[in-house]
């Protein structure tokens, strides 16, 4: 269960919210692991709880099970620097033209073509 006892908390990790839920597979043997299992407690800064009122007033029905906020060391700014993000993208543009010239009589209806 949740922080309530009846479902899972919301998780976010570095202010990005992940999906928790565990699934089984053969290689785990049958047992239930979520994504949580692959983060390493060493490189937890903080871990907040926000649950009730104050989970409720951040994230709205989505904090009604409680919140888990996770701070990563990784995640943490350096002081006196900002944020630098940058987008690579690369795209194709082309256009289409007619090979062909068609005419009224190249189009036929159904009845014209059964005749």
């Amino acid at each position: 269960g949740g922080l309530n006892g009846d479902e899972q908390p919301v998780i976010y990790i570095d202010g990005t919210r992940i999906e928790n839920s565990e699934f089984e597979g053969f290689g785990v043997g049958g047992q239930g692991i979520g994504l949580l299992a692959d983060l390493n407690p060493e490189d937890i800064a903080d871990i907040e709880i926000l649950k009730g009122p104050a989970a409720s007033a951040s994230y709205g029905t989505n904090g009604a099970n409680g919140v888990v906020l996770i701070t990563t060391k990784k995640g943490q700014l350096t002081p006196g620097r900002g944020r630098n993000m940058a987008i690579d993208y690369k795209t194709v543009v082309g256009w289409n033209t007619q090979s062909f010239d068609y005419s009224e009589d190249d189009f036929v209806t159904a009845e014209d073509a059964n005749a």
